[in-house]
């Protein structure tokens, strides 16, 4: 940055810029360099997979997380709705759907916690026999 100040100190001294000008390019050379725009948090949740051509994903699916939060919170409110030889049949498989027992605010804060990770791989199932990737991911 020294070197960059000099010149501008040299082309106020030639006279290629005013005095104010001069300020103005000194002051913002003094200022801190900006963060990525990337803070750390994941801010999206990626699905990807890949068929045949495992560098080109077949499908993409991208979501916000603050979208997921909201599809939570609805899906909360009419977990109650589904009938119960519905959700007796996905219990039977390790399915539980009704969410009553949590609140919003709850899943809410789980999923800034699992955000605050940043990066984070959450599934990835790669089948080289029949060349076929699924990813899931937060970003």
């Amino acid at each position: 940055m020294a070197t960059e100040s000099q010149k501008v100190l040299e082309m106020l001294e030639s006279g290629k810029i005013t005095a104010e000008e001069a300020e103005k390019l000194l002051s913002a050379l003094n200022q801190p360099e900006p963060e990525e725009s990337y803070s750390g948090k994941a801010k999206w949740l990626r699905v990807r997979v890949y068929e045949g051509d495992l560098n080109h994903a077949k499908v993409k699916v991208n979501i916000p997380l603050r979208l997921v939060k909201s599809m939570v919170k609805l899906g909360m409110k009419f977990s109650g709705a589904i009938p119960d030889k519905v959700q007796e049949k996905l219990a039977e498989k390790g399915i539980n759907v009704n969410l009553e027992d949590m609140d919003a605010d709850s899943v809410a804060e789980i999923i800034d916690e699992i955000s605050n990770f940043g990066p984070l791989d959450l599934v990835e199932v790669d089948e080289k026999d029949t060349k076929t990737r699924v990813e899931v991911k937060l970003e």
